[in-house]
């Protein structure tokens, strides 16, 4: 598929990246390293690798070690759990329950037989394959390759009949919204090679205030949900393009749901004068869906997550 462009490589697979500063659309940003003090800074990763020593102790202690490689993919052991460590500030404790919980809920999902999957055959797990070019329609979705820097980019529209009581109508409930999240979540880390940060691309041209209901809000939280339950500091980036004026006040209350740090990550832009020139910065527009000005045509998007498709840049 043409429009899958790749970026430049993706970092060392040995170095974590979601502590660098993420720069956001108000000009937000973590304190440039530069500007601390040199034995400071010495103190700081003394610290860091201290906690995470005591994290790998904490695994082996209880017996997590075995499940810890199975399901870490191409990420090393040290990432995976400086990664829940980072969600947790360190607190070692909630870090390893979060972990614990993390590890069963991939087991009884069968994450290694789910990521291997095509969208089709994961709804036909579901039995809603019937639901296949109506989610397409309502909820155009896909991989649109990677960014400068190597991170993949993906790309979901909420189009004006979003509605989650019309997708339950269709099979696709709340427990197959979880499973096609989580299928599309892994298929986005196995294009990085389970390593580093996503960046996500949200188009909200469609969008209406009548839409915003208790029902299509639960929806959403339950995908805000499973991303920081288990796939935490995956989120390098999330462009929110084409906002209308009234969600400005609507995300006033979503925001409510997510914490400090992801909130930080996520930039918010009206029309296309604001938001172009930004991801310009970010990644090629011809990365984007035709209808944004971009290559991405509906027919690719809707095989893009494929194992076919979507391999490890």
């Amino acid at each position: 598929c043409p429009h899958f462009r790749r970026g430049q490589q993706a970092p060392d697979p040995d170095i974590s990246d979601h502590s660098s500063s993420i720069h956001t659309h108000n000009n937000q940003h973590l304190i440039p390293s530069s500007t601390m003090d040199s034995t400071t800074e010495a103190t700081v990763e003394e610290e860091r690798i201290d906690e995470v020593s005591r994290l790998e102790q904490r695994v082996r202690d209880g017996g997590l070690e075995e499940s810890v490689e199975k399901h870490r993919g191409g990420e090393s052991s040290k990432a995976l759990l400086e990664r829940f460590l980072t969600a947790n500030k360190g607190d070692i404790d909630a870090a390893v329950s979060m972990l614990e919980e993390d590890l069963k809920w991939r087991e009884q999902m069968e994450i290694g037989k789910l990521a291997s999957m095509t969208s089709v055959e994961v709804l036909e797990s579901l039995q809603c394959a019937q639901a296949k070019p109506s989610l397409d329609k309502i909820l155009p979705h896909g991989f649109l390759g990677f960014d400068r820097i190597g991170r993949p980019v993906t790309y979901r529209k909420i189009t004006s009949e979003f509605d989650a009581g019309k997708l339950d109508e269709l099979g696709f409930d709340g427990d197959a919204n979880a499973k096609y999240n989580s299928w599309m979540l892994e298929r986005t880390c196995k294009g990085m090679g389970d390593r580093g940060q996503w960046v996500v691309l949200v188009d909200m041209a469609d969008w209406s205030i009548f839409q915003f209901t208790p029902r299509n809000m639960g929806w959403a939280n339950a995908i805000s949900e499973l991303i920081t339950k288990h796939y935490p500091e995956r989120m390098g980036k999330t462009f929110i393009i084409n906002a209308p004026y009234v969600f400005g006040a609507c995300w006033q209350v979503a925001k409510g749901w997510l914490d400090e740090r992801t909130v930080d990550k996520i930039a918010i832009y009206s029309g296309p004068d604001q938001w172009r020139g930004e991801l310009e910065k970010e990644m090629s527009l011809a990365l984007l869906p035709e209808e944004l000005g971009g290559e991405a045509t509906p027919s690719a998007l809707a095989q893009s997550f494929d194992p076919a498709v979507l391999q490890q840049n």
